[in-house]
């Protein structure tokens, strides 16, 4: 699998509660799948993206979420997420929870 925003090669990354991410050691972006998060995010005004899926290949989509406070990349056909750099922080900010990742 390839970064969607600097096509470097993805490496696995294993979080606490044996979640497994991709994460992009170039730019430090990182996918979840949607199930590896522990928020319900409910993400709106989805727009198309220039951005390919890096698990399935699907086109993505941007949209936000916590009322128009973070955009995201997400993907339709796998559910996945992508984050770039300090995203995973400002979600942790928005939602008030600093383990946004594991079991639900």
């Amino acid at each position: 699998m390839n970064c969607p925003k600097c096509h470097g090669p993805l490496q696995f990354v294993r979080l606490p509660d044996s979640v497994d991410i991709e994460s992009c050691p170039f730019c430090n972006g990182v996918f979840y799948d949607l199930s590896e998060l522990t928020l319900d995010l409910k993400i709106d005004n989805l727009m198309a993206s220039r951005y390919v899926c890096p698990k399935c290949g699907g086109a993505m989509k941007v949209g936000t979420v916590f009322e128009g406070k973070l955009a995201l990349e997400h993907c339709a056909g796998c559910q996945g997420i992508w984050l770039d750099p300090g995203e995973v922080q400002k979600l942790r900010q928005l939602s008030g929870k600093d383990k946004i990742a594991g079991a639900r």
